[in-house]
């Protein structure tokens, strides 16, 4: 069930990364045109051009998936988990050094992934206004390891309440987060480590080559 649902979370973000590229060449040849005409009169209309730059660059971000690694289904989760947080008003600082996944365990990794962003992604959205929200990660391939550390700010109060397993108010589908990242990791040889400050979050999470007999 647990896979099922991360292969149609997946799916869900495969189609929204092809709609985008869909949409980008069905408007290209007008974007092309803005530009021609922008170029030959630069000066003409200078807070048009600049508008207009900010919005090619948006456009380039939503359509370029950059190559984290060498596996392409991992680099997809990232660009949309990424995209996610700028629609969300997070703050993302990545640090990846993970070129070569070979080895390692796509459905895990993606498992891992998807399971940290959409914890971080929670806990920032439960923030009181006015505080900054933010997410870093890093993931690092070391040798017959690769890690994986996700930092978030939360509440002091954000958590769950006295006899729930999660704070979300779907207690059926939710709350089993941290037990599936534990049991994949073990499978991978690994483990999880959960760091709980006052208000702060990190999760750091270890997997290896190989499955666990």
């Amino acid at each position: 069930a647990v896979q099922q649902q991360l292969l149609a979370a997946h799916y869900d973000a495969v189609r929204e990364q092809v709609e985008r590229e869909r949409r980008f060449r069905h408007d290209i040849k007008n974007h092309l045109e803005t530009m021609e005409y922008l170029l030959s009169a630069p000066d003409s209309q200078p807070d048009i051009s600049r508008q207009y730059e900010q919005e090619i660059k948006r456009l380039g971000r939503d359509f370029r998936i950059r190559e984290w690694t060498d596996n392409a289904v991992v680099n997809v989760a990232l660009h949309n988990k990424f995209r996610q947080c700028e629609r969300e008003g997070i703050e993302v600082q990545a640090d990846i050094h993970a070129e070569s996944l070979q080895g390692f365990d796509e459905l895990a990794i993606l498992t891992i992934l998807y399971n940290l962003f959409d914890n971080a992604v929670e806990a920032n959205r439960h923030l009181k206004a006015g505080k900054k929200k933010y997410l870093h990660l890093s993931i690092v391939r070391n040798g017959q390891n690769l890690l994986l550390r996700f930092e978030n700010p939360k509440e002091k109060t954000y958590g769950p309440r006295n006899g729930q397993k999660t704070s979300k108010e779907d207690q059926v589908n939710h709350g089993l987060g941290i037990q599936i990242l534990k049991e994949t990791a073990q499978r991978q040889r690994g483990f999880v480590q959960i760091l709980q400050g006052g208000e702060e979050y990190v999760a750091e999470v270890r997997l290896g080559i190989g499955r666990q007999n």
